[in-house]
């Protein structure tokens, strides 16, 4: 359970703080060094393995 349903739920929220929570739920981060490798990887290996499909069917 998230943090904002169970103080919701426990009534334990001020208005400050909820919209503080909410903000931080949909706040967007850039992709890090790591993960822009990984997708590349993904999808060279996706790409590679459908050409090989293709030359070999």
């Amino acid at each position: 359970m998230s943090e904002l349903v169970w103080k919701q739920q426990s009534g334990r929220t001020a208005p400050q703080e909820n919209a503080a929570i909410q903000e931080q739920d949909t706040e967007y981060f850039d992709m890090t060094p790591v993960e822009w490798k990984l997708c590349g990887a993904s999808l060279g290996l996706g790409i590679l393995l459908l050409l090989i499909f293709l030359v070999l069917f």
